[in-house]
């Protein structure tokens, strides 16, 4: 006798008869998921089959080997990014090895490197964040609003984009409409590290928070700012990027701290 009629059976012998009651209790075991009657016998549906161990044993060995195989591919691009900003010996070869780097997905949808303008072997170099639309079209760093606010804000202090300071963004590529992952920032540090090293700068003024994690590898916060650090054997002062500046012009008096740091440190 199926499941289901034995329980019908069950519930006519151990109550009077009342079709309203057995048709009632049938309900209550069929919202409770007793709804099937296909054998005699009981089947507990919380036990794994040996079948669906293996599969899912399966599973997770071929998830692991995936993880596995794209760490590895991380590894071998680290190792490929940093072989190639090794080997460049100028800004020029620097420029094509981060153009040849293809690991960088989002390069692909933007129109120009954005490399560099100013001066270079400045004593102050000055690095802001990925690299904006406007930036992106005239390919080169810090234009129109926030390019005009930072040339007021270094002149102020006796600094000049054509005459006095080398300035390049942190990514020179379009930003996706992403985060970043943690590979893709650790993969162009050893950009960033060659092009201070090419550069040797005296100082660097690291604007905004992507500078500071592909630097270090963490988030930028407060506490950072307005602070001299060493970055790859020169002392960097981190401070908010003119966008910051323009969207929260309240920041503008801590931007000024910082700037009379930077020109304290310039004139001792």
């Amino acid at each position: 006798m199926p499941f289901k009629f034995r329980m019908v059976y069950f519930l006519l012998m151990m109550t009077e008869f009342n079709q309203d009651l057995v048709l009632y209790q049938l309900e209550w075991l069929t919202e409770l998921g007793a709804n099937e009657a296909i054998g005699d016998e009981e089947i507990n549906r919380l036990e794994i089959s040996k079948k669906e161990k293996t599969l899912i044993q399966s599973n997770a060995q071929n998830n692991i080997g995936q993880m596995q195989r794209s760490d590895v591919s991380k590894s071998n691009a680290f190792d490929v990014a940093s072989n190639l900003a090794q080997q460049a010996n100028n800004t020029e070869l620097l420029r094509e090895a981060i153009q040849q780097f293809d690991e960088f997905e989002f390069k692909k949808a933007s129109g120009n490197i954005v490399f560099a303008d100013g001066v270079f072997g400045s004593r102050v170099m000055i690095i802001g964040d990925a690299s904006s639309a406007a930036e992106d079209k005239k390919g080169m760093p810090f234009v129109d609003g926030p390019g005009l606010l930072l040339d007021n804000m270094i002149n102020a202090i006796g600094l000049s984009r054509k005459k006095s300071v080398y300035i390049i963004n942190a990514l020179p590529w379009r930003l996706p409409a992403r985060q970043l992952r943690e590979d893709e920032i650790l993969m162009f540090q050893p950009f960033l590290q060659r092009h201070i090293e090419l550069a040797n700068p005296e100082f660097l003024l690291l604007m905004g928070a992507l500078s500071p994690k592909i630097i270090w590898g963490m988030e930028f916060v407060e506490k950072q700012r307005g602070v001299w650090h060493e970055v790859f054997g020169k002392q960097a002062l981190v401070m908010h990027h003119p966008v910051q500046l323009i969207q929260t012009p309240t920041l503008k008096r801590e931007a000024w701290q910082d700037l009379l740091k930077l020109k304290a440190a310039l004139e001792s």
